[in-house]
């Protein structure tokens, strides 16, 4: 059995929320941001038992603007918001992009009495390394290149299982990317991205040997395991994975997502889209509430994860993920023709399965990296990865 242990950050930052509103009496509290992790949802939930609140909650991607969380929680544009109410507001931000979003506020006409920041997320998951001390005493930290080399034994695992097993399986994300441009791993790139549709993905979590090196973390079997797909993780090493607001420790992973079926109809995709979002709100709450005093845990998994997959992958005229993956980018899906099996694309001198339209699939998932520096692109996940018997 795969090790799998996870803290969470909540309560401390309900703390610290809750402190800071108590200096601003009678004011409006906007937060800004609201990412796919929906822990705000739970952080407001906590603030209303002790009579204390956030307002509004703003967030600069328009593709968000409207929508209703799982707690009720309205997503607003934030100029709008803010400067209607300019006199009246402290904003709070806590975020990993804390300079710009400063900048953009004092362009509204806000002064720093007005804005609140706290610790980027990232600060918070750096404690995480505290937390997991014990099992990482005395293990050797790999470097980029280690940890990239150690994702692609995974993933040659995983090809041999699929192949001996009939079972799809696809190149996906920055993965996809740089077999592309780089026939590898993207140079600062630090994880592995792979798509199954849902039968072939199922079929691996049932049917993957429980004994051996490498091991499939799901949820259903794992219940500190917070994602709604599985990792396939190497237990000859230990992985911190210091994500916000909860970190956990597993070993170095890939990560494998299902695909499922979308309708074909403008007014059933829309609501589709609009339901995922609400899912995962419902989904991440179990994990965001635990261990926050006066919340309740209410376990939805098995529901959501029933309503996300209920339109069959090979029966659909349309097919695409099933969750807000990566950095909550706007949705996409494609034809199902799209997704026929047999491409393969180079990757570390090895071939491995792309979807057969894969060049339409990265148009329309990295449609907007055409207009970004490598800088803005070099986004990297919070890892610490160690061997343990090295």
């Amino acid at each position: 059995m795969a090790q799998i242990r996870s803290v969470n950050f909540m309560p401390k930052v309900i703390e610290n929320v809750s402190e800071r509103i108590s200096k601003h009496p009678g004011k409006l509290i906007v937060w800004f941001g609201y990412d796919i992790t929906h822990w705000v949802d739970s952080l407001h939930a906590a603030l209303t038992l002790r009579n204390q609140r956030i307002d509004y909650v703003v967030d600069n991607a328009r593709h968000k603007w409207g929508r209703v969380s799982f707690n009720g929680i309205i997503i607003s544009p934030p100029e709008y918001t803010i400067k209607t109410n300019i006199d009246k507001v402290v904003v709070f931000v806590l975020s990993n992009h804390t300079e710009s979003m400063v900048k953009q506020l004092k362009g509204f006409g806000l002064n720093d009495n007005q804005i609140e920041i706290f610790p980027a997320p990232y600060k918070y998951s750096d404690k995480a390394e505290d937390a997991f001390k014990n099992e990482i005493s005395g293990l050797k930290r790999m470097d980029l290149r280690e940890l990239q080399l150690c994702e692609f034994d995974i993933l040659k695992a995983l090809k041999k299982f699929c192949d001996a097993q009939g079972l799809r399986y696809y190149l996906s994300g920055g993965t996809c990317f740089g077999a592309v441009q780089y026939k590898g791993f993207v140079p600062w790139d630090d994880d592995i991205d792979i798509f199954m549709p849902y039968a072939d993905f199922m079929a691996l979590v049932k049917t993957y040997p429980k004994n051996g090196r490498y091991k499939i973390v799901y949820w259903e079997e794992h219940n500190d395991f917070l994602y709604p797909y599985i990792r396939m993780i190497d237990n000859s090493t230990v992985n911190i994975y210091g994500s916000f607001p909860i970190s956990f420790l597993t070993g170095v992973f890939i990560d494998i997502v299902p695909l499922v079926g979308f309708p074909e109809q403008e007014d059933e995709l829309r609501y589709r889209f609009e339901l995922i979002p609400y899912l995962e709100g419902k989904w991440r709450w179990y994990y965001n509430a635990r261990g926050v005093q006066g919340l309740e845990a209410c376990d939805l998994r098995a529901e959501v994860w029933k309503q996300k997959c209920e339109l069959p992958f090979d029966e659909s005229p349309m097919a695409g993920e099933m969750s807000e993956f990566g950095r909550g980018d706007e949705p996409w899906i494609l034809p199902q023709s799209s997704f026929g099996y047999g491409e393969t694309l180079e990757f570390e001198g090895e071939q491995f399965s792309v979807i057969k339209d894969w060049r339409e699939y990265l148009a329309r998932r990295y449609k907007n990296w055409g207009n970004k520096s490598q800088k803005e692109l070099e986004v990297k996940h919070p890892i610490k990865a160690f061997w343990k018997y090295r």
